[in-house]
């Protein structure tokens, strides 16, 4: 059991923990654990799904069955500081309710697109997913917890699997890379949930939107390429 992510939630003295394992690809559990003294109380398999629940899998894929429980990944707390959505690795959406119980409840609520999914946000009542294997982000409305539906949906060129995300605070914008060279800044309509690709983020003398990190020369000096992961919005 190796913690991955966690959450907080301080109105009911609680942390719910993931478990997925980076290097060894492993995990399917998450942990409960009281936030006054760090005591561990649950260690939850996630439900499996079955036949039908999902999407069809491609049979020389990793993953070669419906196994959307797999890799739990970022869980985030909603607005009534008691209930937890939960999204894995092999693109499940989970919800764990009566988290301060001694029977907490962990539900299946639906799966995303493609064989691996990655980081999302929680937007007020709107889940943002990146979807990598589909080439986009989704927009969910969450504010019937248990009902989840997409409001919003934007998709990106073949050649990019979008893998972190992060919001800006206050404002409108998400900041996207793949993990791999690129870096997207994507508009998020916080009354809608729809979302738009940023045009005017580019290179200096590119014709489509997007910054790249794959170059040579930086103001630091010719250092060679880099490699865009965890991305943040830093205020001054």
């Amino acid at each position: 059991m190796r913690p991955y992510s966690l959450t907080v939630l301080p109105a009911i003295d609680r942390v719910v923990s993931t478990s997925t394992d980076m290097r060894e690809d492993f995990g399917a559990h998450l942990q409960i654990w009281r936030l006054s003294d760090l005591a561990l109380l649950q260690t939850i398999e996630l439900p499996t799904t079955r036949a039908g629940d999902g999407h069809a899998h491609d049979p020389v894929a990793k993953s070669k069955a419906e196994d959307h429980h797999l890799f739990p990944g970022e869980p985030r707390t909603l607005g009534d500081g008691r209930t937890v959505l939960l999204a894995t690795f092999t693109c499940g959406f989970y919800r764990i309710t009566a988290i301060a119980s001694a029977s907490p409840r962990v539900e299946f609520l639906r799966a995303f697109g493609g064989e691996n999914c990655a980081v999302p946000v929680l937007v007020g009542s709107m889940w943002v997913q990146t979807i990598p294997d589909e080439h986009a982000l989704v927009t969910l409305d969450v504010s019937d917890s248990g009902r989840p539906r997409e409001i919003g949906r934007v998709a990106f060129d073949s050649t990019f699997g979008p893998h972190w995300l992060a919001f800006d605070e206050g404002g409108s914008r998400l900041v996207v890379n793949d993990g791999k060279a690129r870096v997207f800044l994507v508009t998020l309509d916080r009354r809608t949930g729809a979302l738009a690709i940023d045009s005017t983020f580019r290179d200096a003398g590119a014709t489509t939107p997007g910054v790249t990190f794959a170059r040579e020369s930086w103001p630091h000096g010719a250092t060679g390429a880099a490699i865009p992961h965890g991305s943040v919005f830093a205020r001054p």
